[in-house]
């Protein structure tokens, strides 16, 4: 193609045609965005448009997928107010197939939940505003991001309502605690609990085993239990001089244990303890050590992850089991034992079925009475 000469009016004239077709072009790239924005986070989208349309009184869901509404409230200032006007999403609204465990952690520009000002709970040992670490509130800027959906702000009314005549505990050590005092800041903006002295008792560190908050105006009661091994673990009385533990991995700890039936939901968290000097025992004899606890009952070194998992899943047998199986002495291990053993029972049965040989068939008898013959 041959190059021309171009004129000034030439020029003008497709300056005055190429702007309207940028201007047409930017907004069909928008637009597409929006479009796939849409398609993507469908389900989020239907739930905001009925939760704009529609707004009532915010009313709790029974499956277990939770439901996909989007709270009105953006600081912790009006949250108790928003409550009121989220509404209930429908079956069809609900967010399906999303792993909340897979995602990353993404910047948050709304307001924190709360500060070391708004919050009653946050004792001076974590009290980090406070003692002026760096970083300020941008270390709360955070929210997490699950890869296949979004998850809406925390509403503490939401939460009360749907926890209202329930019971949940957190179990654990010290990342259980803070997932305790967590939960207590974010509902006081709603309201706040009283706690309840159930017992005094303390562990041989000197924390209190067990903690109780209540929720009067719900009916909601929280409740931490101070077990760091989730198993039952005593210091030993051995050589080394250390502080050394017996964990005892096949046998969940009975101070928490005991009360699995007195709640609703049950949060187990841990690992930290673990790698602390440690003898792991099974069935009452000591199957192995970790690295800290190097010489002592001639055990074998064991890994910490082997340990944490063992510990549980004994947990969460104890959790998992049902009622009716009866605990060996009611100690704090019989629902993992008793379904182990039975489980250990049955194969053996059939084992022995199957090794046994066939039997002969016997001839039938006749039951009853024998009617007489003719003549």
């Amino acid at each position: 193609m041959k190059p021309h000469k171009s004129s000034p009016f030439s020029r003008k004239v497709s300056v005055a045609v190429a702007t309207p077709i940028l201007l047409l072009l930017a907004l069909a790239v928008v637009s597409l965005y929006d479009f796939n924005l849409a398609e993507t986070y469908h389900n989020i989208r239907r739930a905001s448009s009925s939760s704009s349309a529609s707004p009532g009184p915010a009313t709790t869901s029974s499956s277990p997928t939770a439901p996909a509404t989007v709270s009105s409230s953006t600081s912790p200032a009006n949250s108790s107010s928003s409550s009121s006007s989220t509404s209930a999403a429908s079956p069809a609204t609900a967010v399906e197939a999303c792993d909340l465990t897979r995602g990353q952690w993404v910047p948050d520009d709304e307001p924190p939940y709360y500060t070391n000002l708004t919050c009653p709970f946050i004792d001076d040992l974590q009290n980090c505003m406070k003692f002026g670490k760096p970083g300020g509130l941008d270390l709360m800027r955070w929210r997490w991001k699950p890869d296949d959906c979004d998850l809406p702000r925390f509403d503490a009314g939401r939460f009360l309502e749907a926890m209202r005549g329930k019971s949940m505990a957190f179990v654990g050590d010290s990342l259980a605690r803070n997932h305790v005092k967590s939960l207590l800041c974010i509902l006081s903006q709603v309201a706040e609990p009283v706690e309840l002295v159930t017992t005094t008792e303390t562990d041989v560190t000197g924390r209190a085993v067990r903690r109780d908050f209540h929720y009067g105006s719900h009916g909601f009661n929280v409740s931490l239990f101070w077990s760091p091994f989730l198993v039952k673990a005593n210091l030993s009385s051995a050589a080394l001089g250390l502080g050394l533990w017996d964990v005892h991995l096949d046998t969940a700890d009975a101070r928490w244990a005991a009360h699995i039936a007195d709640f609703d939901h049950i949060v187990l968290s841990g690992t930290n303890w673990f790698f602390r000097p440690s003898v792991y025992y099974e069935g009452g004899r000591a199957v192995g050590r970790n690295d800290g606890a190097s010489g002592a009952h001639n055990a074998t070194e064991a890994p910490v992850s082997g340990a944490v998992r063992a510990a549980f899943r004994t947990a969460l047998g104890a959790i998992a089991a049902p009622r009716g199986v009866p605990r060996q002495g009611r100690g704090p291990d019989g629902h993992a034992r008793a379904l182990r053993e039975r489980g250990v029972e049955h194969r053996r049965r059939l084992r022995a079925h199957a090794a046994a040989p066939p039997r002969r068939a016997r001839p039938r008898r006749c039951r009853g009475r024998v009617p007489r013959r003719a003549g």
